[in-house]
């Protein structure tokens, strides 16, 4: 039995934004894409799915490090993917991430996501 994780999309660009949901649904077909049109919407629409859930960030790295920490004491059970031009430092809060430089393809999403989402999955047994 495969296990449904639901994906969050936060991408400001919506060219990239369509693209990473595009890949994200013919990979994960069965799966939910939700998309959070603000960095503040990524909470909300993270209360409104059942955990474990894989966050997908694309941010600048002068902000990544305060939203990835503050989002992640706010959402327990996510594993962030951070879209960014650097990686971010450790979260000081213990929140999983990995990290996909820009530019990337579908397949280094899709590869990133599985990763993120394994990891989520282990966490759980």
């Amino acid at each position: 039995m495969r296990v449904r994780v639901p994906f969050i999309v936060f991408e400001q660009d919506p060219f990239v934004r369509a693209d990473i949901c595009e890949a994200l649904l013919e990979e994960f077909s069965d799966q939910t894409v939700a998309l959070a049109e603000t960095i503040e919407g990524v909470a909300e629409t993270y209360s409104g799915l059942a955990a474990p859930v894989v966050a997908i960030l694309s941010l600048s790295s002068d902000l990544v490090q305060t939203h990835l920490d503050q989002l992640s004491r706010m959402m327990p059970d996510v594993s962030f993917v951070v879209i960014g031009d650097a990686a971010p430092e450790s979260s000081e809060s213990g929140a999983a991430f990995f990290y996909l430089p820009r530019p990337f393809s579908s397949d280094s999403l899709i590869a990133i996501v599985k990763s993120a989402t394994a990891g989520l999955l282990s966490d759980q047994s």
